[in-house]
């Protein structure tokens, strides 16, 4: 091999490194990953019982951003949804704007129960 040939093959290998690397860091910047409210940090547990106080729970998705975590934490009462963001330490971030659930029309134009509506009645 020449020693042409021997730079076009080590500057081709770097270039290449270069964009795996890249690719990893944009993967790194932004995780999103749905956690269990008994796998949160207890700061952040206390923080979203407070704000949830008796509505239900759907969802609580863990968020890394630059080594930043925060969670969106997702709920629902009386057929409205909301969500909300917890930082790491547990301090309040903030709602998101208030959403409507969407119900269909029955046979006899009463709502439809959705099913995570029927969860709640099994705790009796």
């Amino acid at each position: 091999m020449t020693r042409k040939q021997l730079i076009r093959v080590a500057v081709a290998a770097l270039v290449l490194a270069i964009g795996a690397i890249g690719v990893a860091r944009a993967e790194e910047k932004q995780k999103e990953e749905k956690v269990a409210l008994k796998d949160v940090p207890a700061a952040v547990k206390k923080t979203i019982e407070e704000k949830a106080k008796d509505a239900k729970i759907e969802e609580i998705e863990k968020k890394t951003k630059d080594s930043k975590v925060t969670y969106e934490v997702k709920i629902e009462k009386d057929e409205k949804h909301r969500e909300f963001y917890v930082a790491e330490d547990g301090k309040f971030l903030g709602w998101e704007d208030e959403k409507k659930c969407k119900h269909e029309e029955g046979k006899h134009g009463e709502k439809e129960k959705h099913e995570h509506e029927d969860e709640d009645n099994d705790k009796d």
